[in-house]
């Protein structure tokens, strides 16, 4: 039995709808649509294919309380895994595509397969159907990096942008274009990216930051003052000494008077090193000691890399970005993969590290207190913060006056804004029934008079917003239930409120008809609503193919500006 067929079966037995199990696993209903029609299938032990057990069995527990063991995750995960085999190969869309690629791009397939250390007629059979390489990503991934290197003109771009639906902004650093040359190569990694980066969402959906600083007892943790010894110079063989090398910085840098900013990048290889749960452990301990010291660090992320690992990366540092102490960077060129740096700084003491490639254990960390040394690696860290790009840019209240730069600014740009909350936008409330729900949470008068003009000051931009073009609101369709169980506030997120100031219903449903008489009354302001929207405490705001806005009210109010064109695409899609 194939994959698809078992899928359906379970669909009919549990009388649920694809909408239903997309909803259930988080996978986009076109995802669902095409695991039932055979036309994808997802790969044993990926994140879909947990997903899509996990909601298999949830629902079938739930729906079958008497026959719990069929539907346990063992049986079911068991079950589909034995269709995949009958499944047919997934890589069997690679030949298609790399003939759709190079007839494109007009790649002279002799000349590439020289280049990438294949034989010709190798290739030729690949093309063809007959062979499979040994190594499938290996093999993308050398296609992919012949191609990004030797195909990146102007009008190269735009015909890979047409192939792969995708914007030329979305291509426009060698990284990215890489990265979706090798999922588009693959076909499944399109599907992936939604699936990935509403993980990560959903992560700074529900996050709160007092939570997380009371179980981690962050209040509790006391910056040592005990001296620490740290040689002048030191070198760290092989990966035990190099761990000890990362921890002795963060030691030595938490320990010292300087309060001078953090550098830190790396491209090493991170595998050994993140399996050693003893060794994380105490990392992100340092790491919290030194938030708690106040210091600022400026994080170069290595991107070059899968997609999916890069968003749960990044979902590491999430509790760290929301402390309004990190400032995210990437390199938007690309690193080659044969010799790999590292280079830590703060005010007082370096690490400096290398290895070649995958011999990570025959690599060494360098670190020094010198003066004139950590002189000289905090120029090379400006000079690589230079040249690197913001991966996001964070706001919170003390830096609001940048936030409010940056809205100006972007409000006077032409361009099609669309705007996903939980709740309705604050701009189209009127001041009777702002001041009728100020008053009912005993809002003291001047800080109501802050809202009244705060408010003022949104109205005045949405109308600045739409002069220069298109805005839409989308809002989601709270159902009674919903609505008791997660009663909508007043988003004040722009102003860094940091309060709930939740609605009653009837409340609700006069702004909400305020905010469709003032969709009337504009033409180019449009008001939607939406069953599909799952996040409740974060609100998105689009503007196509330039940047993408995630705001969140409270626990922390923080804004993320995303520029990233992979990171802030794949979001577009998700929410489109």
């Amino acid at each position: 039995m194939q994959f698809s067929d078992r899928l359906n079966e379970y669909l009919d037995e549990l009388n649920i709808s694809s909408k239903e199990l997309a909803e259930e696993s988080s996978l986009s209903p076109s995802v669902i649509s095409r695991y039932r029609t055979g036309a994808r299938i997802p790969t044993e032990g990926s994140t879909q294919f947990t997903q899509l057990t996990n909601a298999i069995s949830n629902i079938g527990q739930r729906i079958n309380e008497d026959n719990s063991k069929k539907w346990s995750l063992e049986a079911v995960t068991s079950e589909l895994i034995d269709t995949l085999s009958d499944s047919g190969h997934f890589y069997d869309h690679v030949p298609h595509n790399l003939n759709m690629l190079i007839n494109t791009l007009q790649i002279n397939a002799a000349d590439m397969a020289k280049a990438v250390g294949y034989d010709a007629s190798y290739i030729s059979r690949i093309r063809n159907g007959q062979r499979t390489p040994a190594n499938v990503d290996t093999f993308v991934e050398n296609i992919s990096r012949y191609i990004i290197k030797n195909h990146s003109s102007d009008s190269d771009i735009e015909a890979l942008a047409e192939l792969m639906n995708l914007s030329v902004m979305s291509l426009s650093d060698s990284v990215t274009r890489q990265s979706l040359v090798s999922r588009w190569l693959l076909e499944q990694q399109m599907d992936e990216l939604p699936s990935s980066v509403h993980h990560f969402l959903s992560e700074v959906d529900s996050f709160n930051l007092d939570d997380y600083m009371r179980r981690v007892h962050f209040d509790d943790l006391k910056v040592p003052s005990v001296p620490f010894s740290l040689p002048a110079a030191r070198n760290y063989y092989g990966v035990e000494a190099m761990k000890q090398g990362e921890l002795d910085f963060l030691k030595a840098t938490v320990l010292s008077r300087s309060k001078k900013p953090v550098y830190m990048y790396s491209d090493m290889p991170m595998a050994d090193m993140g399996s050693d749960e003893d060794f994380k452990n105490k990392y992100i301990f340092g790491l919290g000691l030194m938030i708690k010291k106040g210091l600022h660090i400026h994080m170069i992320h290595n991107i070059n890399r899968p997609f999916t690992e890069m968003m749960m990366g990044l979902e590491g540092w999430i509790p760290l970005y929301m402390t309004g102490q990190i400032s995210p960077y990437y390199f938007r060129d690309i690193a080659n993969n044969i010799f790999c740096h590292f280079n830590n700084v703060s005010g007082t003491v370096a690490l400096s590290g290398e290895c070649v490639g995958q011999f990570h254990d025959n690599g060494k960390y360098y670190i020094t207190n010198n003066k004139r040394e950590v002189s000289y690696y905090q120029k090379r860290a400006e000079d690589m913060i230079n040249m690197a790009s913001p991966l996001m840019n964070i706001y919170q209240a003390d830096n609001a006056d940048s936030f409010y730069s940056f809205i100006e600014e972007d409000v006077l740009t032409k361009g099609i804004r669309r705007r996903i909350s939980y709740g309705l936008p604050i701009f189209t409330i009127s001041d009777e029934l702002l001041s009728r729900i100020l008053d009912r949470h005993d809002i003291p008068e001047d800080e109501q008079q802050t809202i009244y003009k705060h408010v003022e000051l949104q109205r005045s931009l949405a109308d600045k917003m739409i002069e220069n073009g298109n805005l839409t609101d989308v809002a989601f369709n709270i159902s009674p239930e919903e609505f008791e169980n997660f009663p909508p506030s007043l988003s004040l997120n722009t102003m860094f409120y940091g309060h709930n100031l939740t609605y009653k219903p009837e409340e609700y449903e006069l702004h909400m008809k305020e905010t469709k008489e003032y969709a009337k009354r504009s033409k180019s302001y449009s008001f939607l609503q939406t069953d599909n929207y799952t996040f409740r405490n974060i609100q998105i705001m689009i503007n196509p193919n330039h940047h993408v806005v995630i705001s969140k009210d409270r626990s922390p109010a923080i804004h993320f500006v995303i520029k990233h064109p992979l990171l802030r695409d794949a979001i577009e899609r998700l929410v489109r």
